[in-house]
């Protein structure tokens, strides 16, 4: 099963340490978006495949896109606009950007589709869920797992 781990990953030497314990790739938030030439620096050592940046928002009438990005696991307001940092994220060549939202699966009621539908029309990269529910087989008469994600189910957008 793939493996995407995030959470305290700042630089390369510690994205290094997390894929050389075996993960398949790593996933940074806040420390790129406080310096975000820690993104080339990731893409340019492991490749585009094994980075993921994660944005963490919520809603926030005084932005242009209706939301802002927080840092620090949703602690910390930054002051600026969810769209605009991922249209930056996108400059970069990250193949997977994840919205994640407070008022949404942060609030366990279920994904913040306005917010992935602007970072979708804002960037290149296409919208595709993290994770569904298992599902029934009706050919087969048995439950099928769901597909490899971790949980909470956010979305993300990848190409």
């Amino acid at each position: 099963m793939p493996f995407t781990v995030g959470g305290g990953i700042s630089d390369v030497a510690s994205a290094a340490a997390v894929l050389g314990a075996g993960a398949n790739k790593i996933s940074t938030s806040s420390a790129a978006f406080r310096k975000p030439q820690v993104i080339a620096e990731m893409l340019k050592e492991f490749g585009p495949e094994k980075v993921t940046v994660a944005i963490d928002v919520d809603q926030n009438p005084a932005m242009p896109s209706g939301y802002e990005v927080y840092i620090d696991g949703g602690r910390t307001a930054t002051g600026a606009d969810a769209v605009e940092w991922a249209k930056k994220v996108d400059g970069f060549g990250v193949p997977v950007i994840l919205p994640t939202s407070k008022a949404g699966d942060g609030a366990k009621t279920g994904y913040d589709l306005p917010v992935i539908r602007a970072m979708k029309q804002a960037t290149k990269r296409r919208s595709s869920p993290r994770a569904e529910p298992a599902s029934w087989n009706t050919s087969t008469k048995r439950s099928r797992p769901a597909p490899r994600c971790c949980w909470p189910p956010p979305c993300s957008i990848s190409r």
